[in-house]
């Protein structure tokens, strides 16, 4: 919270020019659904108001049913997710991302791993970056279910605020374990 905006706002383009030149392709989500999955986001603002967001859909071949957010408040829905889900589970699964925003987890995230990563790789002195990556991300593992905890309490708040069935993001999380099951056999 203490970075400047505008910077962070800067982070997260770039991440997500990348992320287009890289892995995401133009959603073929149709307008009109993408209209009311914005217009059923800004329903979340009851009580509280909504941290600034963007809202993008995309489509990847390589990254599954998902959704992530992005340093600077931008929320990425790709076409996978928004196939498999209804749009009340994807108004979850958005509440649940602007919780990142909210909290500021993709900053601290990136933050957080860059300065572990160059603590354990100081460390470990010659081994391999691959070692000190993995040993980062075990580090985090626990940062990471903490982040995702409250980001989930953040959106349960948010949709029983506005009426919505807090649940729809548990069963989106049931109907994406199946979906993986069937993709590549047992979890």
């Amino acid at each position: 919270p203490h970075l400047p905006h505008t910077a962070v706002a800067k982070l997260g383009e770039l991440v997500l020019r990348s992320l287009d030149r890289e892995v995401l392709k133009t959603s073929k989500l149709s307008a009109a659904r993408q209209e009311n999955l914005r217009t059923a986001v800004a329903t979340l603002a009851t009580k509280e108001r909504l941290p600034e967001y963007r809202l993008m859909f995309r489509a990847s071949s390589l990254m599954g049913a998902n959704a992530f957010a992005l340093p600077g408040g931008t929320v990425v829905v790709l076409d996978n997710l928004a196939t498999l889900a209804t749009d009340d589970q994807l108004l979850a699964t958005i509440a649940h991302e602007l919780g990142h925003v909210k909290m500021h987890h993709p900053v601290r995230r990136l933050i957080q791993d860059a300065v572990v990563t160059t603590a354990v790789a100081a460390y470990l002195g010659d081994l391999s970056t691959a070692v000190a990556s993995a040993t980062a991300l075990a580090l985090n593992a626990n940062y990471s279910r903490d982040f995702e905890l409250s980001a989930d309490r953040y959106a349960a708040d948010r949709l029983f605020d506005a009426g919505k069935d807090p649940r729809n993001l548990i069963s989106l999380l049931e109907k994406i374990e199946v979906f993986y099951e069937l993709q590549c056999g047992a979890i």
